[in-house]
């Protein structure tokens, strides 16, 4: 079976010979719990095909992270330097922290700005959409990860 139209953002497909095998996690045969931390977990998924194609799957799983946007009055944009450990760098980025379980993510942005820059957002959208001086939120994902 060749599959010409897919999404990768909800599919993870391998490429065998000139057949495309797209995996879901309904086709999870297996699951091993390799690391349980703090902040991530790792697994890795055993996936099988109903053809027989094989695949392993390596997943962080985290809880999500929000960044927001705001803007002052002025209409300067606001911006915190943090230093970075796994680069041994500061970057200039803007205010972003995690989303704790259950939390939703528009009040942990809001939270974060307080807490890394003492703004408050006084209006602001969870979504996409947003007017001038106003501060957003929303869910995105920087990669679907890397294949192995």
């Amino acid at each position: 079976m060749v599959w010409k139209n897919f999404d990768f953002a909800t599919v993870i497909g391998v490429i065998v010979g000139e057949i495309v095998v797209l995996f879901t996690r309904a086709n999870t045969v297996g699951t091993q719990r390799v690391w349980e931390g703090g902040i991530i977990n790792l697994r890795v998924d055993s996936l099988k095909s109903s053809d027989g194609h094989e695949a392993i799957r390596e997943v962080v799983e985290h809880n999500g992270g929000v960044v927001i946007a705001a803007q002052t009055a002025e209409g300067k944009v606001i911006l915190v330097r943090q230093y970075r450990y796994s680069i041994d760098m500061d970057l200039l980025e803007l205010p972003a922290g995690r989303i704790e379980k259950g939390e939703d993510p528009f009040p942990a942005a809001q939270r974060e700005l307080t807490e890394e820059t003492g703004y408050e957002a006084k209006s602001g959208k969870s979504s996409r959409a947003c007017t001038r001086h106003q501060a957003f939120a929303m869910k995105f994902y920087t990669s679907i990860g890397p294949q192995t």
